[in-house]
């Protein structure tokens, strides 16, 4: 199955899911909604990058894979803010005043830098093409 059937599969699953949920009152259509939502953002995020690395040239397929990496954009900025949120928050309570709130430690990073690495990856590989393994950095 290609990506964008993959794609097309995992958006109707969870489209149509709630509606099933209702109409026969079984809460499994909800638990796979739940789980096909995940996975249709990242098949979103595969066809966006199967379109911008594509052999076949084209202006309309480009503009395509561009549109389709403003929410892996958005995701990576969102993920970056979360964990920059996180190292602040440890920082300001170990440096300058602990909240009655916070139980960790100074080093209770948590997934702080992960989040921001993660995020600022995903920022930074929404627009551009891959290089392919055997060329030069």
């Amino acid at each position: 199955m290609t990506h964008v059937g993959k794609l097309g599969l995992s958006l109707a699953t969870t489209l149509l899911s709630p509606p099933l949920a209702v109409i026969t009152g079984q809460w499994f259509f909800l638990l796979l909604c739940l789980l096909s939502l995940p996975t249709s953002i990242l098949y979103w995020m595969d066809v966006g990058r199967a379109l911008r690395n594509g052999d076949v040239p084209g202006r309309a397929r480009r503009l395509a894979g561009l549109l389709m990496g403003l929410p892996q954009a958005l995701f990576g900025l969102l993920s970056a803010g979360m964990g920059l949120s996180l190292i602040g928050w440890v920082l300001y309570n170990s440096l300058v005043e602990r909240q009655p709130s916070y139980s960790g430690g100074f080093l209770t990073w948590g997934l702080g830098p992960a989040l921001t690495w993660i995020g600022v990856h995903w920022a930074l590989s929404a627009f551009r093409r891959d290089r392919p393994a055997d060329s030069p950095s």
